[in-house]
């Protein structure tokens, strides 16, 4: 399936590397039926499956992954793991989330 779908986009063959291996999170996934306009955020693909098999409707199911190369910390600069590394302290992971959600209250337009 994969195959027919590059050749469908004609993108060129992957180089094979041996030294690469990526890696791949799940972030988030939507599961919209194109029928009757239902919304699922959570499970969306099981959901999507048994909504097919039950309904027979037309769901179409998003998958947002982040995928780096697993070497990807090391290739960032000096600076960028400096800053990276500031918020594997909580208190000032929790301290930056709290200045963000005060600059947005201070954003938001009546």
């Amino acid at each position: 399936m994969v195959g027919a779908a590059m050749e469908a986009a004609e993108l060129p063959p992957a180089t094979i590397n041996p030294q690469f291996t990526c890696s791949e999170e799940l972030l988030a996934q939507t599961a919209e039926c194109k029928d009757c306009g239902e919304l699922v955020r959570h499970n969306a693909r099981l959901w999507a499956e048994r909504h097919v098999q039950q309904t027979g409707h037309n769901v179409q199911v998003s998958l947002y992954l982040d995928m780096r190369d697993s070497g990807w910390l090391e290739k960032l600069s000096d600076e960028r793991r400096a800053e990276l590394d500031e918020f594997k302290d909580p208190e000032k992971a929790r301290g930056l989330a709290g200045q963000l959600l005060r600059d947005l209250r201070g954003q938001k337009v009546n």
